[in-house]
């Protein structure tokens, strides 16, 4: 159980962090409409 949990939050970590370089090198209007960035980062200032 403790195995798959750390497996989880490697995970999650990766992709956070994949998430993040991607939005800090793409201006942010080219990738989408404000409506879905809002949808997928409710409090990003």
């Amino acid at each position: 159980m403790k195995q798959q949990d750390e497996a989880r939050m490697k995970w999650v970590g990766q992709w956070a962090e994949k998430r993040h370089l991607f939005q800090t090198l793409q201006p942010r209007p080219a990738i989408a409409p404000d409506q879905k960035s809002q949808q997928n980062a409710p409090a990003v200032s």
